[in-house]
């Protein structure tokens, strides 16, 4: 009627409800005002089990901006990917870490020259990412391709990139440690060493002595 205080509403299982005064009875019947649902005091159960259509929609929408937030520029060429780089760069990225070989800073006078990955059972070969001052290891699949894997948690994927992004973000602290100078108690020598391992200036080979526990 005209004049009356409308009735209260509230929230209740993602619904915004209503009490309808107008319906007579022995309880009370609840009405949400988004989607029209009505059901009895004592059948509560409909209502929680029954989404509201502001909720699914709302869910929909979440899920499709989801979807979109995958897709972004490659850092190289701007081309649509769904990591760092579009399918194309990150072959070429491949290709070139893999050839590629450090040549970390020496010492005055000596011109250090392409360092070696480290020799490792059941590791098919290697590939150096610069920026990541990392050797990453591969094993080749049978059938064709190829599992790269993080060298500090073993997370695989098919593709380096892949793994680079992931080292990149998870292990930002090794990410950034580059190269570095340490002294040897046993050979009373300084000598060069990134966070996987030492260089033996011998074989000019990266030795393996990682900073982190295997996990």
């Amino acid at each position: 009627m005209p004049g009356e205080a409308p009735s209260p509403t509230w929230e209740l299982f993602g619904h915004l409800v209503v009490e309808d005064v107008t319906r007579a009875g022995r309880y009370s019947i609840l009405r949400c005002v988004r989607c029209g649902t009505e059901v009895s005091l004592l059948d509560l159960k409909t209502m929680r089990e029954k989404p509201c259509v502001e909720d699914k929609e709302k869910d929909e929408a979440k899920q499709k901006k989801a979807i979109v937030s995958l897709t972004r520029e490659c850092e190289n060429c701007g081309r649509e990917a769904t990591a760092s780089l579009c399918d194309s760069c990150a072959v070429s990225f491949e290709k070139y870490a893999e050839a590629a070989r450090p040549i970390p800073p020496g010492p005055p006078g000596r011109e250090w020259r392409g360092i070696k990955p480290p020799s490792v059972p059941g590791v098919d070969g290697w590939a150096w990412v610069p920026f990541l001052t990392t050797f990453f290891p591969f094993r080749k699949l049978e059938g064709g391709g190829r599992e790269w894997w993080c060298p500090a948690c073993k997370k695989t994927a098919r593709r380096l990139v892949d793994v680079a992004d992931h080292f990149r973000e998870t292990h930002p602290l090794l990410a950034s440690r580059g190269w570095y100078e340490e002294f040897d108690v046993k050979s009373k020598r300084v000598r060069l060493r990134n966070w996987q391992g030492w260089v033996d200036e011998q074989q000019l080979q990266l030795i393996l002595e990682s900073e982190v526990k295997p996990q």
